[in-house]
């Protein structure tokens, strides 16, 4: 019964997620149609498609948590996915004015990853970094291997931190702080770090003084 509840409600949250972007959408349609001016009419649908973008981005997220992941890990390098992520990401940055660095002690530093959980996990990483700071700040996104059981990947971020109290709850599904947010992101983080890639994540944040998100990746023997 309990199942069927949580489902229930994940359900119903999910289509409230998809209703108001769709919303946003009837209505930048519906105003488009009783216009003349060529220069609203661009701006309307440079809006929908922020919006269609959005949406395929959340339904995404969805499909990633309900279906089954590959578990085969395997030996890969781990820079090339951090840089990749780090390039998807680029022009969000550059809107808000917030500065990306990729950093590493290495380039040859490779890990136990299944490569398309990992990059899915640093995207909605970093991406949140980016979305904490929407008046501008900096990210570092570092590689490094200070142990012998696991590469480090440290996503560091300006922003304004995570209060103590909601520290516990935020890679719960649809939790989220932002206005607009899905909170999916941290969950995808989770369930990839932890169930796919059977590491772990380290936060450290305080209120005002930035977050520290540590994935911890086993180390190939």
């Amino acid at each position: 019964m309990r199942h069927v509840e949580a489902t229930g409600d994940l359900i119903v949250r999910a289509a409230h997620d998809i209703r108001n972007p769709l919303s946003t959408i009837r209505a930048a349609a519906q105003l488009g149609l009783t216009t003349d001016d060529s220069r609203k009419i661009a701006d309307l649908f440079l809006k929908i498609q922020k919006y269609v973008d959005a949406l395929d981005e959340f339904l995404e997220d969805i499909l990633y948590l309900g279906r089954p992941q590959p578990k085969a890990l395997r030996p890969a390098l781990v820079l090339p996915i951090m840089e990749m992520a780090v390039g998807q990401l680029e022009y969000l940055a550059a809107e808000i004015g917030v500065h990306i660095e990729v950093k590493a002690e290495s380039r040859v530093l490779d890990a136990m990853i299944e490569p398309k959980s990992l990059l899915r996990a640093l995207i909605n990483l970093v991406r949140n970094a980016i979305q904490a700071m929407p008046k501008g700040g900096y990210v570092e996104v570092a590689l490094r291997n200070d142990s012998p059981e696991f590469v480090e990947v440290d996503v560091r971020d300006t922003g304004p931190g995570v209060p103590a109290e909601i520290r516990e709850r935020i890679f719960e599904p649809f939790f989220t702080t932002k206005t607009g947010g899905t909170g999916l992101g941290l969950s995808i983080v989770q369930h990839s770090i932890v169930e796919v890639h059977r590491g772990k994540i380290e936060v450290v944040s305080e209120a005002g003084e930035g977050t520290l998100m540590r994935l911890l990746l086993r180390s190939v023997k």
